[in-house]
């Protein structure tokens, strides 16, 4: 018992370290953005702009991805700014275009492409609480005694 225990705190603070640093990666690409998308008042006035980002499992790097959320964004009237990386996008567009929202069918702020965060977050907590449950059984074969095979003479 005191194996599963030892290996349960070593997997928390393993988690909690992961989670520190994936929120201060957060907090330095937020600050990127900020600096570089400066707009000024007459900008601000006449169009509105978004960043899109992907969940993980996939990229803007893959061409035909790219191309189809380009696509998918031109729909809402969303023009491409540019490539920050293979994660994140930029587009604008006419203030004009919310007008047409309402007959258009789907999110036009929608602002994540790929799995949901949600999704991501279960798959990841079923996937560690598998290896747990799989360390565990292997732990309590492996201390069963020989002596208690059943059905030898």
């Amino acid at each position: 018992m005191l194996l599963f225990q030892t290996f349960f705190i070593i997997l928390l603070m393993v988690a909690s370290g992961a989670a520190a640093a994936a929120a201060a990666q957060q907090r330095i690409l937020q600050e990127e953005e900020e600096q570089m998308t400066p707009y000024s008042d007459s900008e601000m006035h006449k169009w509105e702009f978004k960043i899109v980002r992907c969940t993980g499992f996939t990229n803007f790097g893959n061409p035909e991805k790219f191309k189809e959320v380009v696509s998918d964004q031109a729909k809402y009237g969303w023009v491409l700014l540019e490539k920050f990386d293979n994660y994140r996008l930029r587009f604008k567009r006419p203030i004009t275009e919310r007008e047409k929202d309402a007959s258009r069918p789907g999110d036009p702020y929608r602002s994540y492409y790929g799995p949901s965060l949600a999704t991501i977050v279960w798959i990841t907590l079923a996937i560690t609480f598998g290896f747990i449950i799989l360390i565990m059984l292997i732990v309590f074969v492996s201390t069963i005694p020989a002596s208690t095979n059943i059905g030898t003479n």
